[in-house]
């Protein structure tokens, strides 16, 4: 039972309750920043590690001698969307699990050890599968879908303002060289944004369980 209700407090962060329109607290959280200010944000969160513009890193006075690289403000760095994953066993595909794990470092530790602690408890989808109940495997799925579609909807915005950003730097500055645009296309954590964010969003709706047939056991 305490497995059940952990499912439905997710369940309720991530599925559709907004009077609104539906939307999920995640969705509405998106929604309620203002697309102008997405804009704005990424602009100032830029990646400057593994940066072809700033080679040489930024030089924090008063706090190192050295440049120091640092990937920029990236919501692979949010510890909710790892702990998620984490409970529903999402198995991401190499390069994109390299990727959030090394977003793991940018968290504050308490949120890490959370999240470590996430995944060393006993499997969640194992033990919903072993119930054959019903209800259960339903409800899990629900969860799926939600996240899955709360990552479409990441996908929409990033193409809307990372790539178009891209886009528009590129008119204004006239470029001809393949640099630019590889550096235009990068999210502000420095990953190739669309295949990144494809990647999660692809392998998440992968997680759904299906219901067993006699035949399986």
């Amino acid at each position: 039972m305490k497995k059940f209700e952990t499912l439905k407090r997710v369940l309720g962060f991530l599925s559709p309750h907004h009077p609104s329109d539906g939307s999920s607290v995640l969705t509405q959280f998106f929604k309620s920043m203002g697309f102008m200010t997405l804009g704005l944000y990424f602009a100032f969160t830029c990646s400057w590690k593994d940066n072809p513009n700033m080679q040489e890193g930024l030089l924090y006075e008063g706090v190192s001698d050295e440049p120091l690289y640092f990937s920029g403000g990236s919501a692979a760095q949010s510890s909710v969307y790892h702990a998620f994953d984490e409970l529903l066993g999402i198995q991401h595909q190499p390069q994109s699990a390299d990727f959030l794990i090394k977003m793991r470092s940018y968290m504050p530790p308490a949120h890490n050890n959370f999240i470590n602690w996430v995944r060393e408890a006993p499997n969640l989808s194992e033990f919903i599968i072993r119930s054959e109940d019903p209800t259960l495997l339903s409800t899990f799925n629900q969860c799926i879908s939600a996240l899955t579609e709360h990552r479409s909807l990441h996908i929409r915005i990033v193409s809307k303002y990372v790539n178009a950003a891209g886009v528009r730097a590129r008119m204004k500055k006239n470029e001809k060289d393949n640099q630019g645009q590889d550096q235009q296309e990068k999210g502000t954590g420095g990953s190739q944004a669309m295949t990144f964010l494809k990647s999660v969003r692809d392998t998440c709706k992968e997680g759904q369980l299906r219901h067993s047939n006699p035949g399986d056991h």
